[in-house]
């Protein structure tokens, strides 16, 4: 396939990973009603969730692991690297927002402030509360006990967990443009995002890694390509049953080649897989034929056998 050029979005990332920006895109895909992925967080308010100190290593350290950059190309070229290194420093800077860990016991306030002793992540920078922020709260009515939205202020994302939870749904949505739905699990103890693609958000994340939207019938059915008798019998299992060793030879030094190009990504990996399972199942079949094959057929075959050594296509090395 071929990379389209992608820009990066117009996106404030800042605030996504804190909460507060509109998920766009959500109503325009009401259609979609069976989801396609489901990623469960543990509800950071839940008395269930465990609440602990979150170092600076382990916050660099999850993002550095479970996160990439926005696919961002250019001239062809990916500059996925460079999105990587701003998403991060805007991660850390939202990280160092968040909610000083303390004891649960502790009755002090906590406010964080834009710029300031609170803004950037440093060395000194106090651990951070991994949950328990208070973004969502228990309400008992007549309905039922059930966890709905605080009365924080929007984006006021004040512990890990959330931080975390909020930054997967800016990529599915934003990045990766999915439809994502949150909803709790019956319990409140889980915060499911499912998510959803429609045909045309395939065909997007296809250009942006370069995949075929069409599906490689030589890659995905190598032997619908292969010589074959008017029966529809490859080539290769006529010649191993008479046991032709100058053929047999070819064939393995054809596989060995295709190998070999295989590791500087010449050839498919699955067309190289089909070959060494077929070669393997070949030399384990006793000779089963007395047939002659003919002269002119044989020559041609051995003629093919070093084409496709060569690396041409199976398609090709017939012509």
């Amino acid at each position: 396939g071929v990379r389209i050029d992608l820009p990066p979005l117009d996106l404030n990332l800042f605030d996504c990973f804190r909460g507060d920006a509109a998920m766009e895109g959500g109503e325009e895909y009401v259609h979609v009603l069976n989801w396609d992925l489901a990623i469960a967080f543990p509800n950071p308010d839940h008395p269930s969730t465990k609440n602990r100190p979150v170092s600076l290593a382990e916050i660099n350290a999850v993002f550095q692991r479970a996160f990439r950059g926005e696919e961002f190309i250019c001239d062809g070229i990916s500059r996925q690297s460079e999105r990587f290194g701003i998403e991060r420093a805007t991660f850390l800077e939202a990280a160092s927002r968040l909610k000083p860990y303390q004891h649960e016991s502790s009755s002090e306030g906590y406010s964080a402030q834009p710029g300031g002793a609170n803004s950037g992540l440093s060395k000194k920078m106090g651990k951070r509360a991994l949950a328990h922020g208070g973004q969502f709260q228990l309400i008992e009515d007549a309905i039922g006990p059930r966890y709905d939205h605080s009365l924080l202020p929007s984006g006021t994302t004040r512990d890990f967990l959330s931080l975390v939870r909020n930054t997967v749904v800016t990529k599915l949505v934003h990045h990766c443009r999915l439809a994502v739905e949150m909803v709790f699990s019956a319990d409140y103890t889980t915060i499911y995002a499912l998510a959803g693609a429609d045909e045309a958000d395939l065909k997007i994340q296809a250009a942006k890694s370069g995949f075929p939207a069409e599906v490689d019938l030589m890659r995905a059915d190598p032997e619908a390509f292969e010589p074959c008798t008017s029966d529809f019998i490859p080539l290769h299992e006529i010649f191993f049953a008479v046991q032709d060793e100058e053929i047999i030879d070819a064939f393995r030094e054809m596989v060995d080649e295709l190998g070999r190009r295989r590791v500087h990504r010449q050839v498919p990996g699955e067309v190289v897989t089909y070959y060494r399972r077929r070669l393997h199942r070949l030399c384990a079949t006793p000779p089963t034929s007395k047939r002659v094959v003919p002269q002119r057929l044989r020559l041609r075959y051995l003629v093919y056998l070093k084409k496709r050594g060569a690396g041409l296509s199976a398609l090709r090395a017939q012509n």
